[in-house]
């Protein structure tokens, strides 16, 4: 098992189809959390000093796993200090995202964070999810809340187009061991040592909740 930290110069190794201007747009987002994050708590304190591995490499696990439609939607539920959603926005250009908190100092912070990278294809919307009420062909989140209760939460928010299945629609949520599938519902899991070798991801998953089954 590795246990050299991932950096900014591990992302072409794990994502060789990036551009120049990605891989500048993370390093700035990345500038933007150090930066926030000391007046307003985003991400713990302790986790700066682990900001690429903890945070933007593990957001884009999504990005390896998952297919984004150009010309789709997706939410971010419980954004906090931006992830999974700032990163794989950045990641897909074409795919238009909603970063949604209860927490207004954090969305108010991300709105301006969104605006400094220039990022077209991001909402901010400070609002619980239980009120939220607008469809999306993709909801990623991070480790929320029990991974039941997250989809008794969001399944309000998947559509389900008439004209056409979406590839890989439905929930990606990134979990540590302590999972539960919910009842009744097929869920794919995508352990994330076999795309990281780091101690960190050693008992990280990814699971996948499709909207089309």
């Amino acid at each position: 098992m590795n246990t050299l930290s991932l950096s900014e110069i591990d992302l072409i190794r794990y994502f060789p189809a990036i551009s120049d201007y990605q891989q500048e747009l993370l390093v700035q987002f990345a500038q933007e959390i150090i930066f926030w994050n000391s007046q307003i708590n985003l991400i713990s304190r302790n986790d700066i000093s682990h900001l690429w591995e903890r945070h933007l490499f593990h957001s884009l696990a999504i990005h390896h796993f998952a297919t984004f439609e150009d010309g789709t939607t997706a939410i971010d539920v419980g954004t906090g200090g931006g992830f999974p959603g700032i990163p794989l926005a950045i990641m897909n250009p074409n795919v238009h995202f909603t970063l949604l908190d209860s927490i207004g100092k954090k969305i108010n912070t991300l709105t301006k964070i969104a605006a400094s990278l220039k990022l077209d294809n991001v909402t901010t919307i400070q609002e619980r999810i239980e009120n939220h009420n607008l469809k999306y062909d993709y909801v990623v989140g991070r480790a929320v809340t029990d991974l039941n209760l997250f989809y008794a939460d969001v399944k309000h928010c998947i559509a389900r187009r008439s004209d056409k299945k979406v590839s890989g629609a439905g929930i990606w949520y990134l979990r540590g061991p302590d999972i539960v599938s919910p009842k009744k519902i097929a869920a794919k899991i995508f352990p994330l040592n076999q795309l990281y070798p780091q101690i960190f991801f050693e008992t990280k998953l990814l699971v996948y909740i499709p909207t089309y089954i």
